[in-house]
Formats: C-alpha cells, sequence, structure tokens
C-alpha cells in the first residue's frame, strides 16, 4: 500500500501538481484502492486530526496580534515599554 501512494506521489510531482494537492491526490487514491476503510472512519480520523488546542490557539494568536495591529495598541505598547526600558 505505501509503495502505491509513494507512486502516486512521485508522479504528481513529476507532472508539476504542488505539492499540498499531490499529498491529498495520494491519500484519495490510497482510500479509492483499498475498500476496508470506511468513509466514516477517514472523517473521524480527519476531525480527531484537527481538534487540538494548539491548532485553534495559533489563528487567534494570529487575529489577535492583527486586531492589536489595527486598532493601535501595539504602537501604544511598544512606545510603553520603550519610555520604561530606555
Amino acid at each position: 500500500m505505501s509503495a502505491f501512494i509513494y507512486i502516486c506521489l512521485l508522479l504528481c510531482f513529476a507532472a508539476g501538481v504542488p505539492i499540498a494537492f499531490s499529498l491529498g491526490a495520494a491519500c484519495v487514491a490510497a482510500i479509492a484502492s483499498d475498500p476496508s476503510m470506511s468513509m466514516v472512519w477517514i472523517a473521524q480520523r480527519m476531525f480527531a486530526g484537527i481538534n487540538s488546542f494548539p491548532y485553534l490557539a495559533l489563528p487567534f494568536f494570529i487575529l489577535a496580534g492583527n486586531i492589536m495591529a489595527e486598532g493601535g495598541i501595539s504602537k501604544r505598547l511598544v512606545r510603553f515599554f520603550s519610555t520604561l526600558m530606555g
């Protein structure tokens, strides 16, 4: 099974397909070729993979930084700490 995935992946790379789409195509090909895998199991594994606190914390941390930058809070914080530290 793993040889089939690697071959699909290498064929996609040779065809000039972007890496993300190549990985997706190789996974879809592996799932389609194995009749023992059910779509329910695949959906459960995908949800379990993204159901993690650090994965949720990263986008919200970036969002908070963007909100602070647009609101001008970050400039005031940098100015405050620069006057505090010299």
